[in-house]
């Protein structure tokens, strides 16, 4: 049905809705009483409602950017002292483009402090599941969620504008063909096809940007978190010093606070993401190969082989993106391995006391941490029993991207 578009024009795009489906099976209606749905409401939902509650009075917003814009005008003041010798035309020019540029550039800190927020109150409450997560952290986070949201508002608005305008294009293009003009039934095909095409480019878009949404915040919370504990790692094994009390205290805390999140990450994956990066994967590189198999062997009008063009780049970069920052919080996971046999030397220089059975705990524990970030399977995500989401997997993928793509040019070649 694929392959054979004149005897089947209305399934050319029907994998697109079952792979629309597949998602809406595997987000909209997983069980809420598991761990996967908490994590997602206290990164996503608890976090925005938290910022939209404690929002700051009118008074210490303008306090905010009265103080940062007085300290850049002092720089710039500073950095621009000796130029006493210039015009009064390029003095002027200078600070009238340096008020546009510093208006422009406080907009954007404000946005990046979330100068429209009491942080002091914000701090108070923090997020149920990781109470201990920075507030730097919670504002990516925050910004990340409000990104997402306008490009997805974009992307529609995009979508509902310029899908009439580009089927009017090729619409024209289309009915010039005498077959088309003459056969009633093969223009209300192209009608219903083109109807079809609509809303499987709508689910695909939402699929992918519901995808990206929720990969994509809790990402940014892991990789904050674990970037901060292999720094506090990497100090301690850094320092010239012994390990003191204080220094003991943080590297249990981070050991926990590692295993927490680890157990976090294995288990929304087998929860929730293994099954749906699991069909994704299934269906989308196929689909992807599928499209570009049409664009270099099917004969199609230069407008709509510049729409599939679009389709595949925006299919490409969406599915892709999300494998990537799942890779990097499989590879910042693992990172801690390289400062622990260090760690375990410094450990062992300790010998008094009380001090030598807390090292020796915690030196087993160590032990068994690297084990298992060294011979053991892989603490990732994984894609259902295909593999695991790591750089390694993904080049993997590809190399069957490249295998699929040319078993359908067989196909496409025996036509």
């Amino acid at each position: 049905m694929y392959l054979d578009s004149e005897r089947f024009p209305l399934y050319r795009y029907d994998y697109v809705s079952l792979l629309g489906l597949l998602g809406i099976r595997t987000f909209y209606f997983a069980n809420i009483d598991t761990l996967t749905f908490p994590l997602l409401y206290d990164c996503i939902v608890y976090n925005t409602d938290q910022y939209h509650n404690n929002q700051d009075t009118e008074e210490n917003i303008r306090k905010k950017y009265q103080t940062r814009l007085i300290r850049y005008r002092k720089r710039f003041r500073l950095n621009h002292r000796h130029d006493h010798h210039h015009s009064v035309l390029t003095k002027w020019l200078t600070n009238y483009l340096f008020e546009k540029l510093l208006a422009i550039r406080l907009w954007i800190q404000s946005w990046i402090e979330m100068d429209r927020m009491d942080h002091r109150k914000f701090q108070q409450n923090p997020m149920k599941l990781f109470p201990l997560v920075t507030l730097r952290t919670r504002i990516r986070m925050l910004l990340t969620t409000f990104i997402m949201d306008h490009i997805n508002f974009l992307l529609h608005l995009c979508l509902f504008i310029g899908y009439p305008i580009g089927w009017l294009i090729i619409s024209m293009e289309v009915f010039s063909y005498d077959i088309v003009r003459t056969s009633f039934i093969m223009t209300f095909a192209l009608i219903i096809e083109s109807i079809t095409l609509f809303i499987m480019i709508l689910i695909l878009m939402q699929g992918a940007l519901l995808l990206s949404s929720t990969a994509a915040i809790p990402y940014q919370m892991s990789l904050d978190t674990l970037t901060n504990y292999n720094e506090t790692f990497n100090r301690i094994n850094r320092s010239r010093i012994m390990i003191d009390r204080k220094q003991l205290q943080k590297l249990w805390f981070v050991y926990r606070q590692h295993i927490q999140m680890t157990y976090y990450v294995i288990y929304a994956d087998k929860d929730v993401w293994s099954h749906a990066l699991y069909y994704y994967s299934l269906f989308s590189i196929p689909m992807n190969a599928m499209i570009i198999c049409e664009i270099l062997f099917e004969y199609l009008p230069s407008l709509t082989r510049i729409l599939f063009i679009a389709i595949a780049i925006v299919h490409a970069a969406t599915g892709s993106i999300p494998f990537l920052m799942l890779a990097n919080v499989t590879v910042n996971v693992h990172a801690i391995k390289k400062s622990i046999p260090s760690i375990q030397l410094k450990l062992s220089m300790n010998q008094s006391g009380k001090q030598r059975q807390r090292n020796l705990r915690l030196k087993i524990k160590l032990d068994d941490l690297y084990e298992r970030l060294t011979m053991g399977k892989k603490l990732s995500y994984t894609f259902g029993s295909l593999g695991d989401v790591t750089f390694r997997g993904l080049f993997e993928a590809l190399l069957v991207y490249v295998g699929v793509f040319f078993m359908i040019t067989g196909f496409y070649l025996k036509l």
